[in-house]
């Protein structure tokens, strides 16, 4: 099972304190970034414990890398970052960050 909870870092953000799926799943992690510019990107992050910020992917439109996936609503105020197929050792914390600027994180546990 997967559980994601969400600490919210920026007043407006708004995201559900707890997502679950299982292993090989398709999963969603919203991001709300109404601040965002025209050229602004966002960049989406992984916590690794000892490690630091491992980089996922970025993009100011939708963009794909090996599994992950990030789209843009038409107004680019919001995003989400879908993951195929997610497997355990993918569990973590995920940063979503608009610039240097946190916006969310999201935990992610996957069993």
């Amino acid at each position: 099972r997967t559980q994601i909870a969400n600490i919210l870092c920026w007043t407006s953000v708004i995201q559900p304190p707890m997502m679950e799926t299982i292993s090989g799943a398709n999963v969603i992690l919203p991001c709300n970034h109404t601040s965002i510019t025209s050229g602004d990107y966002i960049y989406w992050y992984k916590n690794i414990p000892d490690q630091g910020l491992q980089s996922l992917i970025r993009g100011f439109k939708d963009t794909a890398s090996d599994s992950r996936t990030l789209t843009f609503s038409k107004d680019r105020k919001s995003s989400e970052l879908h993951i195929q197929n997610i497997r355990p050792e993918e569990s973590g914390m995920y940063l979503c960050a608009l610039q240097d600027t946190v916006v969310q994180l999201n935990a992610l546990s996957v069993q």
